[in-house]
Formats: structure tokens, sequence, C-alpha cells
């Protein structure tokens, strides 16, 4: 018979909460340890450490501090998830941060990261984890928790890591543009995948596995700490959870019968099939926004580096329509001049193309644009008070109507329908002298008759223009 084995006494190395630590072996034997500091109050807050054994966990070495929070900065603390491997004896790390407080709390909607460890990166610790995952180069959308879910999900979040031959594979979590669930309501997660073959130094910009039909919660991948190689290719062999139903909800009988189930997946470096990109998660100009300048700036959370942006005055998308094509690497667009007219609301969408193909749409959003909308073309040496025709004239629209002052005061530019109503106000304010010119958009004005009538001082004058539809 063999004798009864017994364990060593148990070492306390750390205070941490669930999801928070994780080990590992290296080649020679060795047991490495990582470890999130996370309970309030201790200095290290939010704060990642790393320990070693070389006797099978007898001793451990001095905790090594591999990731330090800045929270004078961008508060992104060490939250929940981590990974740990070893490449023959070097440790390689992931690990989730995430705009966080000190006193525990933390923010889903904002950005996160995920980060890589390894003492092969060059540099000085705390201070040389490289990033695999950020708003840079992956889409994403804040995670939404309302209700008694209790996933404590972010936009990046639970790293798992693995290692084929020279090659270090990373997938995580990050929300997709869904919600679900009742009478709680949560994000739809997916699952990205990244791989480094230099060691960590960098690392392939992550790409999303699954796919959107049908709609499913992809969550807590797991990869093989070690996975086989072929003289062609390195594979990655990983678990996933996948169900019909988003986060860890209580049984309700509105949520029906939970479909999950546990997926095996497994791959070469060319073998995903790849999908199309999650649709953008629009940021500026935000939603019900007002006096928005006529040439603003887009912004949106990237996850292509091809777009089209679409601008109208509708909800269906036909009136004033605008679709521009966007091929940036970053995550912006500034609408050049003559597209949008002032006092005017807009809605609008993107959506975003990879070799795979183009996504759903995004959420549309509205904004107003400014109620001036006036354009100086020249100033100063303006020798007389003048009420331009406006063009074009007759129009469906959107005309312009230009008007020269000869000296500062206060100047009203009116518009009146064919019985002599006001019906809308242009300018209403001081200005100086120069030559402007103004946006009228009269798509909310039925066919007919209007006027527009100037007054600055003792100068009057009337136009008239014609609106037809």
């Amino acid at each position: 018979n063999t004798p009864p084995v017994y364990f060593s006494p148990w070492t306390y190395f750390a205070p941490a909460k669930a999801e928070s630590y994780q080990i590992s072996r290296g080649g020679d034997g060795r047991i490495g340890i990582v470890y999130i500091i996370n309970n309030v109050g201790n200095a290290n807050f939010g704060s990642v450490y790393f320990i070693e054994s070389t006797n099978n966990g007898n001793n451990f070495s001095t905790p090594l501090k591999i990731y330090n929070p800045n929270f004078a900065a961008d508060s992104l603390a060490a939250f929940r998830g981590l990974g740990l491997t070893y490449s023959l004896n070097s440790p390689k790390i992931v690990f989730e941060i995430v705009k966080q407080k000190t006193d525990g709390s933390y923010f889903p909607g904002a950005p996160a990261k995920i980060m890589f460890w390894s003492t092969s990166l060059s540099g000085i610790d705390p201070n040389r984890c490289v990033t695999i995952s950020d708003s840079s180069n992956t889409g994403w959308h804040p995670y939404i928790s309302k209700g008694s879910s209790i996933d404590l999900f972010a936009a990046f979040c639970r790293p798992s890591i693995g290692s084929s031959g020279s090659i270090l594979y990373s997938a995580f979590m990050s929300p997709s543009g869904y919600v679900g669930g009742s009478p709680d309501t949560c994000s739809f997660m997916d699952i990205y995948i990244s791989y480094s073959s230099n060691g960590g130094t960098t690392w392939k910009r992550p790409e999303r596995i699954n796919s959107y039909s049908p709609v499913r919660d992809w969550t807590y991948p797991c990869i093989s700490p070690t996975n086989d190689t072929s003289t062609t290719d390195n594979y990655v062999n990983m678990m996933v959870l996948v169900d019909s139903m988003p986060g860890s909800y209580p049984v309700h009988p509105l949520n029906g019968e939970s479909l999950a189930k546990y997926y095996f997946i497994r791959g070469g470096l060319n073998d995903f099939p790849g999908y199309s990109p999650a649709p953008p998660f629009l940021i500026s100009p935000a939603n019900g926004s007002l006096h928005i300048p006529l040439a603003t700036q887009f912004i949106w959370n990237p996850t292509a580096n091809s777009y089209t942006l679409q601008i109208a005055q509708d909800t269906a998308f036909t009136i004033g329509f605008h679709s521009i094509n966007i091929t940036t690497s970053s995550n912006s667009f500034i609408l050049p001049t003559g597209i949008l007219y002032s006092l005017t609301s807009y809605y609008w969408r993107m959506n975003a193309t990879n070799i795979h193909g183009t996504s759903p749409w995004s959420k549309v959003w509205i904004f107003t644009t400014n109620e001036t909308g006036i354009q100086l073309i020249s100033g100063d040496n303006t020798k007389e008070n003048k009420l331009y025709n406006n063009y074009p004239n007759p129009f469906n629209s959107n005309t312009k109507i230009d008007f020269a002052i000869q000296k500062n005061g206060f100047v009203t530019l009116k518009i009146y329908d064919i019985l002599g109503r006001e019906v809308k106000t242009l300018i209403d304010e001081n200005k100086t002298p120069g030559l402007y010119s103004i946006d009228f958009n009269a798509s909310e004005f039925p066919s007919g008759v209007y006027f527009y009538r100037i007054k600055s001082g003792n100068f009057i004058a009337v136009k008239k223009m014609l609106v037809i539809k």
C-alpha cells in the first residue's frame, strides 16, 4: 500500500476576493501565484502581486508588485479577473484593470483594459506591463447591469491565458451591444481573443470569435495553460459558457428556461473564422445634446478601420440624408461644413466593416445644431447695410441668406408666412460690422411663399422666398 501523502502547512499570502488569484506550475516544477489586493482600506488596494516557490510551496519569494494603480490619474485598478501560465520557466500573467474608487465601488460603463506582465518584458516593475486590449484597439460597449445581477463585469474582463509553443493566446470578455433579462437587465457578453508571437511584447488586435446569430451570452473563457502544436500551426483549446439569457440571474419565469451550455473551442492561428465587427458605440454628439456646431466632431468606440456614418432629419434616414464612408484607425471624424444646418435636429448612426463583413447599425442618437449657425464671410470694411437674395430660391428644405451690417448694433432676422405671421427667428443678437451668411432649414414648413426681414438700427429690408416640396 502507498503511504498517505501529507501537505505542508498552509501559507496565508494575501487577502483577496473571489476571481482574484491564480496558480500555475513552471517547466521545472516551480509554483507561481498571482493575486490582487482588493480589500478596502489596504494601502495597496487595486495592486497586483506575484510570488513564486521553487520548493513545492514550502517557501515563497517576497511578493513582487507587478501593477500599481494611480487613483490620482485614471483610477484604473485591478478588479477581479486574471490568469497565469508558464512558458518554460517564464511566468505569463494577464489581468483586468477597471475604473474604481478606493472604497471598492467601480464604474462598469467606463473604459477598461486587459494587461499582460512577464519577467521577459523590458522595464522595471511595477511599470513594465503592456496592454492587450483597450478602447483604442477593441470595440466595446459599457457594461449594463440593472437589478440583482451580481457578476461584476466591465468593458473588458475575465482574461485567460495559455501557451502553444512560441505563441501566447489570451481570451477575455467584453459587453456586446445587446441587453436582455427580466425583470433585470444586463449585457450579453462577447468573447475576444488575441495572440503574441514574441513572448508578449506585442499583441495582435483582439478579434471577436462568437456570432450574433442567435444572440447569446458568451462568458468565462478558460484557455488550457499549455496547448498542442503541429509542424504548421499553434493550437489553442478553451472552454466557454454560452447561455440564452445574460448574466447570473435568479430563477424567474419571465426569463424562460436557460439554455446554458459549456462549449469547447479549438483553433489554430488561421482557423478562427472571423466575424464582422461589433456595432460602434456612439460617444459624441451625445444623445439629446443641443447647440452642436455645424462642423462638429463625431466620436465613437472603434471596432474596425472602416465605418459608415449616416445623418438625417428623420429616423427613417430619408430627409436630409447623408451617408459618409470613413476609413480611419482613429475613433473620430470632423464633419465638413455645408452638411448640417442651424436650428435643426439630426439623427445619426454608424456601422463598422472589416474583411469578414459589416456590423449591424449602432443605436440611433439625436442632436440639435447651434441656434446661430452664422458664418462671418468678411468683416470691418463693409460699406453698406444690405440684405441679399437667398440661394437657392425656390428651394426644398435648405437655403442660405446673406446680409451685410455696416455698424455695431442689435440685429434681428425673422421669417414670416404669407399672412405676415412670424414663424421663426434666425438672429436676435448684437453683431459687429461684416458680411454674414446663415443657413435656413424649412423642412418643418409647408410649401408656399415666405418673407425674411432684417432690422439693424434704422436699416430694415424684406425679401421673398419660395418653398416647394
